[in-house]
């Protein structure tokens, strides 16, 4: 995300724009270098055992999550930016990292349950982790 915030104009021929060509262009190889970056890094918490399932699936969830963030802040909406980029940074990777962790342990089928008692349970896993420290 970093990147892709100060280096807005790369970030963009390597990421926001149709490639030109299918062939081994520069692009499409800077493009395949990051992608293989990010799922090897996802195959390493897969191997740990924070995340479960399959890397490049989970990469690519997370890598929208960023990219859609840093996509949105390079495009400037006529609305207010965070303030202090660096803790959006954190808690956007924070919370994609956390949501996926927990995700990809559920099956598909679960249902969520009602609001009350999910909001319970996340605030003893909050406490819980938060005595962790």
């Amino acid at each position: 995300m970093r990147f892709g915030l100060d280096h807005p104009v790369q970030y963009r021929l390597l990421l926001l724009r149709p490639v030109v060509s299918p062939h081994s262009t520069a692009e499409v190889e800077a493009a395949q270098t990051c992608h293989r970056e990010v799922v090897a890094a996802v195959h390493d918490c897969v191997e740990a055992g924070v995340l479960h399932g399959d890397a490049s699936t989970i990469a690519f969830t997370l890598w929208a999550t960023a990219h859609g963030c840093v996509s949105m802040l390079i495009a400037r909406p006529p609305f207010p930016e965070p303030k202090d980029l660096d803790d959006f940074i954190d808690s956007t990777v924070r919370t994609a990292g956390l949501g996926i962790a927990l995700n990809s342990r559920l099956p598909a089928t679960t249902a969520m349950p009602a609001a009350a008692s999910l909001a319970a349970r996340l605030d003893q896993l909050a406490d819980d982790l938060a005595l962790q420290k």
